[in-house]
């Protein structure tokens, strides 16, 4: 197995187009943290990520938001089931199906689950279409 991919996301829309803010982390198959837990997890908060990831990508158009202004998710690793997981504000679920193949190819992952996740949830409202 290649290198294990894990993440956070958000799903922003500015204008009907939908952009992914993102970032990952990677490591070796056989990692484990000092608990020995099975899950491999990305290691920030979206809080302490945002200002920094909406300022460098989709062209910063998205820095003048809060971490939380929009919908968001996170991509976790079961290292006892050798599946991914995706973790999302239900607010995405409608459109989750085309969301989960972008972030497929984007985090390159193998087998994948996805679920809802009402500690993800957007504060101000956003995507509720």
């Amino acid at each position: 197995m290649d290198k294990i991919t894990v993440g956070i996301f958000w799903i922003c829309d500015e204008g009907g187009y939908l952009d992914i803010v993102y970032d990952t982390e990677q490591y070796d198959p056989d990692w484990r943290s000092d608990f020995g837990d099975e899950f491999i997890m990305y290691e920030k908060s979206h809080e302490d990520m945002w200002k920094k990831l909406s300022a460098k990508r989709c062209q910063g158009k998205y820095k003048a938001y809060a971490y939380d202004d929009f919908p968001r998710g996170r991509v976790t690793y079961d290292a006892d089931e050798e599946v991914y997981i995706i973790d999302y504000d239900v607010k995405l679920k409608p459109k989750m199906g085309a969301i989960k193949a972008k972030i497929m190819q984007m985090f390159n992952l193998g087998d994948t689950v996805c679920r809802a996740d009402s500690q993800l949830t957007s504060s101000k409202g956003r995507f509720n279409k």
